[in-house]
């Protein structure tokens, strides 16, 4: 699982509210990565970031584009249907 700390997505549901629900809604979230992988889409709403632009530290002039660098805020709950997918494609080719 992602760190709990990581700033959250434009869903604004951040890994400790899945980790929240995981504890109180396993069986709904499973279903929910299951019903992912038998459609075969991921929901757009989880396909959507946020771009955030970050200052690189002890730069002596900000007014180049090289000392700044970008952060892309993904959806928590994409990233765990995301992880359960890779986890099942991994399991699979290693069947086959």
């Amino acid at each position: 699982m992602q760190s709990i700390r990581k700033a959250p997505g434009p869903d604004k549901l951040s890994f400790g509210t899945v980790c929240l629900l995981w504890e109180w809604e396993k069986m709904r979230i499973d279903e929910i990565a299951k019903a992912v992988v038998r459609r075969g889409r991921h929901p757009a709403v989880w396909k959507r970031a946020s771009m955030i632009v970050i200052r690189k530290p002890g730069k002596d002039n900000y007014t180049k584009l090289k000392v700044y660098h970008s952060n892309s805020l993904l959806s928590c709950m994409g990233k765990v249907v995301e992880k359960v997918v890779a986890e099942l494609l991994a399991e699979e080719a290693e069947r086959r």
